[in-house]
């Protein structure tokens, strides 16, 4: 442990003897001093997951840890998901995750029943698209989109080199099965409207 102390230097040192004085913290000595060495606000996790435990959500730190990686905000994640516990009575982590990342108000979405802006705006072309030819081109338009953006995100996740392979994994997996529904939906799509075609 000194040489790990060591390599940290004066400030990392301080640091690691207060995390070894902070016995209240529901996260292991190794994983904060890991934290530490990605980067990770060992405070803003230790609230986020008092916060957890508090109201039981099921929320793992793995997860905790991986959003924020991922460059989302783990403090709102937790608070929306306080509040889907409140007033949906369930809390759906990935979608939650996911529409953070995403840049959804997630106040908005969770009084939505976890329903973006985008998802609204696809039901109501989905319920004329059947007929209606230009409701068609529209959904397929934004689910093209979004299939886009699923991609560049599954691309910014593989690039972020401070995420373990589990926490990569996850990510991607939730990322992957997203993609596979759009791109089924596109496929259905051009399937009754044969001039529809994809940007890529």
């Amino acid at each position: 442990m000194k040489a790990v102390e060591g390599s940290l230097g004066l400030t990392g040192s301080v640091q690691l003897k207060s995390l070894r004085r902070s016995n209240s913290m529901p996260i292991s000595l190794m994983r904060r001093l890991g934290m530490m060495l990605r980067k990770v606000p060992v405070g803003t996790m230790r609230q986020a997951l008092a916060t957890v435990e508090e109201h039981d959500l099921p929320i793992t730190l793995d997860q905790l840890e991986a959003h924020y990686l991922a460059g989302g905000d783990v403090e709102r994640v937790v608070q929306a998901a306080v509040k889907a516990q409140e007033r949906v009575g369930q809390v759906e982590v990935m979608r939650l995750l996911a529409a953070d990342l995403a840049g959804e108000d997630l106040d908005a979405f969770v009084e939505r029943g976890y329903v973006s802006e985008r998802e609204e705006r696809r039901r109501e072309l989905r319920a004329r698209a059947d007929h209606d030819a230009s409701a068609a081109r529209e959904l397929h338009s934004l689910i093209d989109e979004d299939l886009q953006e699923a991609r560049r995100a599954a691309d910014r996740v593989g690039e972020i080199d401070r995420l373990s392979d589990s926490q990569r994994e996850q990510l991607l997996e939730g990322l992957t099965d997203y993609r596979s529904s759009l791109e089924n939906e596109l496929a259905r799509l051009e399937a009754q409207w044969p001039g529809l075609s994809r940007s890529g």
